[in-house]
């Protein structure tokens, strides 16, 4: 317990004692009122009486009893009660319409013509002080020592608050003061040491960012909770053509306001924490785009941006696409010419020669079927530009998933791989393109038995509150972790090896992707070495 208070509970400790004392003496004084009173009446009601008897020898019983009420006034009243009594009686009591209280004395009283008592009363009148004054006394009392104690205690705390908004030496004065102050003080040195040292620490930190960002090459920016910039290399500025300065005092958003590609780019680096790889055109020029957020102490979430320029590479892969798809035009009729020839000829020829034609058939059959998936994967790019419309149908998603299951039926049984097609009771439909949903899990479902030995492959249809799920899984040889990001790619092989084995150009995938994006879906993988592998296709509902 501090003095203070200690101090705090001597003064309402004595305060009480004093009301207390006041009360009882109050009390006391009031009774001893009470009593003189008492006596008095009594005394007058016998002096009344000696009248009364000493009248009777020469008065009437009604003359008597006018005497009587000759007596009565404001602070006396005297009564003839026929109600005889053998000893005095003191009673305190109200009459009607009056609020005092009246001390009544009763004394018996024999009369030539009357027995019983003879009542006396006096209104009760104290003279003291009340139970409300006192009361008021207190609280008054208790008040002015709150007040005082509270001002002598707050002098204190002021110079102190006064000192610590000062220099840090004025205030030190206060850390070996008592009580609460000297309390206060030491606390806000222990917080001021350590806040030095973060903020020095946090002054550290991103100066060693800012530097950071000072040598990439690339056009690099620094964003705050607020979207605006915080700081820009050189790159970024020509970039933007603007000085540091103006740039400093703009948003990203102002800055971006026509350039709804980076705006949006910026917008989900603050939702996910972490974004990579985000293609995205600006001033004609194509950018990959990664940003990762970063938070700081006192200060808030930051994000870092940087802008990887690919418009060489996004033109060459343009024109890489548009070369194997003329490719893929010129093959196509020859192929289909050899094609029609071999099976001309293996009906003419047999033994040795038979077999070097169906050698000949199986390689035109896959270059076949790689000519036309480059030919679907152009004609989905040109779709995802708008060149092309998608045609959009309600589409029953169990019957294609039926049909899918029966062209693999024959494929499952001479593998000896089971299979299980989980349906919701009723059917479900979506928007989309029949011909390119089909190919989608066409494709899935021919790496689900392309690349299982054994066990089992189950198709599922879910119905979602937004989404309808589409899984395919198997118990096959599965993917690596690092591959899992790349499958989806155009020509990515997970193991030239397993593709020589199994057969595959890398493309099936890639129309997959394609034909669910054309839809405003997702694809979604995740696999296990050596366990298996599950795809799951999301489809908004209709």
């Amino acid at each position: 317990m501090t003095r203070r208070d200690a101090f705090l509970l001597l003064a309402l400790g004595s305060t009480l004692l004093f009301f207390l004392l006041l009360l009882f003496w109050t009390f006391s004084h009031h009774q001893r009122v009470k009593s003189v009173l008492r006596g008095e009446v009594v005394a007058q009601a016998l002096l009344i009486r000696e009248q009364l008897k000493f009248a009777e020898t020469r008065l009437s019983r009604e003359e008597i009893l006018n005497l009587v009420n000759q007596f009565n006034r404001d602070s006396l009243k005297v009564n003839l009660i026929p109600k005889p009594i053998s000893h005095f009686t003191f009673t305190e009591k109200r009459f009607p319409n009056d609020p005092k209280t009246w001390c009544v004395a009763g004394v018996p009283i024999s009369l030539k013509n009357f027995s019983g008592q003879l009542e006396v009363a006096r209104p009760f009148t104290y003279q003291g002080p009340s139970f409300f004054i006192y009361l008021f006394i207190f609280f008054a009392l208790s008040i002015t020592g709150a007040f005082l104690l509270a001002y002598f205690s707050g002098r204190r705390l002021k110079e102190f608050i006064s000192a610590f908004r000062g220099e840090r030496n004025i205030w030190q004065k206060f850390l070996s003061a008592p009580e609460e102050v000297g309390e206060i003080a030491r606390i806000a040195w222990e917080k001021e040491e350590k806040s030095e040292e973060t903020i020095g620490k946090l002054k550290e930190k991103e100066q060693s960012i800012t530097s950071l960002v000072g040598i990439i090459k690339d056009p690099c920016f620094i964003l705050d909770e607020k979207r605006s910039f915080l700081y820009a290399n050189p790159s970024f500025l020509r970039l933007c053509g603007v000085d540091e300065f103006s740039l400093l005092s703009r948003s990203a958003l102002t800055l971006f306001l026509k350039r709804g590609e980076v705006e949006k780019f910026v917008e989900l680096v603050f939702q996910k924490g972490e974004v990579s790889k985000y293609e995205l055109e600006l001033d004609k020029e194509f950018y990959s785009a990664q940003g990762k957020t970063f938070f700081l102490e006192g200060k808030g979430t930051r994000a870092v941006c940087v802008l990887n320029r690919i418009t060489e590479r996004k033109r060459w892969e343009e024109a890489k696409q548009e070369l194997v798809t003329a490719i893929a035009h010129e093959l196509k009729t020859p192929l289909t010419a050899i094609k029609g020839a071999v099976e001309t000829l293996e009906e003419q020829v047999r033994g040795k020669s038979r077999q070097f034609l169906s050698l000949i058939g199986a390689h035109t059959e896959r270059l076949a079927e790689i000519t036309n998936n480059l030919l679907t994967l152009s004609r989905l790019e040109e779709m995802e530009k708008g060149s092309v419309p998608l045609s959009l149908t309600d589409v029953n998603l169990r019957v294609i998933l039926k049909n899918v299951l029966n062209l693999f039926s024959f494929a499952c049984k001479k593998k000896r791989i089971r299979t299980k097609l989980i349906l919701p009771k009723e059917d479900l439909v979506v928007k989309g393109d029949s011909y390119f949903l089909e190919q989608a899990f066409i494709n899935l479902m021919d790496n689900a038995v392309k690349y299982t030995e054994k066990g089992k492959i189950e198709i599922k249809l879910i119905q979602g509150l937004d989404y309808v799920e589409i899984s395919f899984s198997d118990t096959g040889i599965g993917i690596p972790p690092e591959d899992l990001d790349k499958i989806f790619e155009r020509f990515y092989v997970v193991d030239k090896s397993r593709s020589q084995k199994f057969g595959g150009s890398g493309l099936g995938l890639a129309i997959v992707k394609h034909i669910v994006n054309l839809h405003k879906g997702k694809v979604e993988v995740k696999s296990e070495l050596g366990k298996g592998s599950t795809f799951t296709v999301f489809l908004p509902r209709s």
